[in-house]
């Protein structure tokens, strides 16, 4: 499906305005952004949450609380934390997805079968920017 310059159907979507499922290459790409990008907000969290823990390790001692009460209290920061990590963390599994496929050559092979150099590359990012900004801000 080609599109003209004056038409107005989103590459997304189809003719009747229908949404277009994800191809095996859409789920690929996503599959492998999604999984670097819960590897490296888990990582982040932890590393950050342990030197914020430290900081309060006087609390634990100089009051004699129990071990438990001290992570429950400084895991309530995970939260916080997570919400201030994410977008960065979306943003390195991005990075990291579009080099992996540009050193792996898999660009070229994505853009021969749509004739354009990166539509099949553009769609899951968008969509992992969206699902976060949902799934992460339900207040707002």
């Amino acid at each position: 499906m080609h599109h003209q310059a004056g038409d107005k159907t989103c590459p997304w979507r189809g003719s009747r305005g229908r949404r277009r499922t994800m191809t095996s290459i859409d789920k690929y790409i996503f599959r492998t952004a999604f999984g670097a990008f819960a590897l490296i907000l888990i990582s982040l969290t932890m590393l950050i949450w342990v030197t914020q823990a430290l900081r309060e390790i006087d609390l634990m001692t100089n009051q004699g609380q129990a071990i438990l009460i001290f992570i429950g209290m400084t895991g309530l920061l995970i939260p916080v934390l997570v919400l201030i990590i994410a977008p960065i963390a979306l943003m390195v599994a991005i990075t990291y997805t579009l080099n992996k496929l540009n050193a792996d050559s898999e660009m070229i092979v994505i853009a021969g079968p749509f004739h354009h150099p990166r539509k099949g590359v553009d769609l899951p990012h968008p969509r992992a920017a969206v699902e976060w900004t949902i799934v992460g801000h339900p207040d707002r």
